[in-house]
């Protein structure tokens, strides 16, 4: 501060000479400041003024047509602008939602109705390391064999093959193949639940 203050521009002496720059100087010198900081008052007094209220004016004899005129013409303007001020302020709210936090909320949303839709077979990958050195042509035996017991890969497997079926066909494909001799009505899914009602099948 005490450089600041000494300087020989104009423009820095009166940007750091406002008096909203606080300082403390030193008591037996007095250009050695102390401490300075930013004043928290705020620069503008609040209005004392009731919303909805109009000031009052001195109005001259004959005049009140004329003024009338000019206070509705006032207030439309003022309505206008309110709307205006309004609608800009809810774009500006909307703008700032889109944040990386929103687009991550979209996107688990999309991820979630897309797993969620009647017509949709998922598929499960299990990806495993091949080591633990993330080293690229190197099998290792005992890390892959660790991980086919963390996952429980050998259960699942056992599982699906008497439970499940190893081809997965859409829901369209399906009743395509089927061929059935009477007339469906109803979502691919329920086509599909009539089909293997018909036929019997497991």
């Amino acid at each position: 501060m005490n450089l600041i203050s000494s300087t020989k521009s104009d423009f820095v002496g009166q940007l750091f000479g406002q008096e909203a720059l606080q300082t403390v100087v030193h008591p037996q010198e007095k250009t050695t400041i102390m401490q300075a900081q930013v004043s928290s008052k705020p620069l503008r007094k609040p209005s004392v003024m009731r919303k909805g209220r109009t000031p009052k004016l001195t109005m001259k004899f004959g005049a009140e047509d004329d003024e009338e005129a000019g206070v509705s013409d006032s207030n439309e303007n003022a309505e206008k602008a309110k709307a205006t001020k309004g609608g800009k302020k809810r774009g500006d709210k909307d703008q700032a939602q889109q944040g990386a936090a929103a687009q991550f909320l979209s996107s688990i949303d999309n991820v979630t109705k897309s797993l969620s839709a009647p017509n949709t077979n998922s598929y499960f990958v299990m990806c495993l390391k091949p080591n633990d050195r993330r080293i690229a042509n190197q099998f290792d035996s005992k890390c892959v064999r660790t991980q086919l017991q963390t996952f429980g890969i050998a259960e699942i497997s056992q599982r699906l093959r008497n439970a499940d079926f190893s081809i997965f066909l859409p829901f369209g494909e399906f009743v395509a193949l089927a061929e059935s001799e009477q007339i469906l009505v109803g979502s691919e899914k329920e086509k599909v639940e009539m089909v293997v009602d018909a036929r019997r099948w497991p």
